[in-house]
């Protein structure tokens, strides 16, 4: 079973959640921002990028595509404005109501869990389009993870 996808992205400067995410309907989400499992710069590398808890779609949407460094963050994306917590298991991920999950760790490694296989389609595709390395799906075989946490 198909959990996500996986990819190596480079370590810059530019909308990098974009390009990541620009085959997926951003808009349509609600966006929780694990604060704890966030550290990501805008262009001038002194600022944090991500500042609230929870971003509307249209919001979130404006704000990737502005420039922004990326070392680490952890971001859960929901159909409808939920009381949100941190999931931190692929069973949590499962039972929840959340329907995107991103990691990005080390300034350049992503895995993207998806309840949604045309939208883990659409990131895969994307991934080789925007010229990511490592790009492979996550399954139940190739999951080392025992928890959904970068820290």
């Amino acid at each position: 079973m198909i959990r996500g996808v996986s990819f190596q992205i480079p370590q810059e400067t530019s909308n990098m959640l974009w390009q990541i995410l620009k085959c997926v309907d951003t808009e349509k989400y609600h966006w929780y921002n694990i604060k704890s499992q966030n550290e990501v710069w805008d262009s001038s590398h002194t600022n944090g990028f991500f500042a609230l808890d929870y971003y509307a779609g249209k919001h979130f949407s404006e704000l990737i595509c502005l420039n922004h460094y990326i070392l680490f963050i952890k971001l859960q994306a929901y159909i409808e404005k939920n009381e949100f917590y941190d999931i931190h298991s692929y069973e949590e991920f499962i039972q929840s109501n959340c329907q995107i999950l991103i990691l990005v760790y080390d300034c350049e490694y992503v895995e993207i869990y998806t309840k949604d296989l045309d939208i883990t389609n659409a990131l895969y595709r994307n991934a080789f389009n925007q010229g990511f390395t490592e790009v492979e799906y996550i399954t139940e075989i190739n999951d080392n993870r025992t928890k959904i946490d970068i820290l």
